[in-house]
């Protein structure tokens, strides 16, 4: 039985995958995420050996699949690198600089934005530091700018809801509990503006039906007609995010 989270590494014509075991999983899952990272879920109780046998049951689309994501994400350094040279924020219409300094003593890595020159100042010894500097800053942004977005939506649309809150999801491009609590991925800011937009539609009428009914669809097409072309291209988001932002 795997460990709750193990990695696998390459071998044969099978690729390097990670296995996780989940408590609420009913069945093996095969996921590939869009860094081109494969990962098994597992029910609870679980033996290794169906597991490798499973993966080696869908190496032709494993290996299709991976093929097509590195087809259509082509490394740009400049922006896609363990430390980019600069951060385009889609969304907000943003393009920042980024310069790395590593300071003469070691310390915490920090990072500190100057908007009127565009650029945001890393300090940090290594990458690693400088690219959770990074990751902090973008946070920080994103929540001085979606959360006023989703408020002057909600005035708008006079969908109203409880809290919100900005993280780093590895899965979702947004949430809304039963107690109306909505939650946005900061990737959102990578994002072209509208689909940003459909995605804080898209739950805040979960706040009205907490389901994807026929009537949950009709609220928001009342808000956004063409909902469907959104759902297709928050589908394909994924693409947009740059290496270094991925959680």
């Amino acid at each position: 039985m795997p460990k709750p989270t193990t990695r696998v590494a390459a071998r044969g014509s099978l690729p390097e995958y990670s296995v996780r075991v989940s408590s609420r999983a009913r069945y093996m899952q095969l996921k590939v995420s869009p860094l081109a990272r494969v990962e098994v879920v597992v029910p609870r109780g679980y033996d290794e050996h169906l597991v490798t046998a499973f993966v080696s049951k869908h190496r032709e689309w494993l290996r299709r699949t991976l093929a097509q994501l590195r087809a259509v994400r082509i490394a740009d350094p400049a922006v896609d690198g363990p430390v980019p040279q600069r951060v385009v924020l889609a969304a907000l219409h943003e393009t920042w600089h980024v310069e790395h300094r590593r300071p003469p003593v070691r310390g915490r890595a920090a990072a500190r934005s100057d908007a009127a020159a565009g650029v945001v100042r890393l300090s940090a010894s290594d990458a690693e530091g400088a690219r959770s500097a990074l990751c902090g800053w973008l946070s920080r942004r994103a929540r001085q700018t979606l959360v006023p977005w989703l408020e002057r939506l909600s005035d708008e649309t006079g969908l109203s809801y409880a809290s919100v809150s900005v993280r780093a999801q590895k899965t979702r491009w947004g949430s809304c509990s039963a107690r109306r609590h909505i939650s946005l991925n900061r990737a959102l800011l990578f994002l072209p503006p509208s689909a940003v937009r459909y995605l804080m539609l898209h739950e805040l009428c979960h706040t009205v039906f907490m389901n994807h009914s026929k009537r949950y669809w009709r609220l928001v097409d009342t808000y956004e007609p063409e909902y469907q072309s959104w759902d297709a291209r928050l589908g394909e988001g994924w693409r947009d995010i740059p290496h270094w932002a991925f959680p």
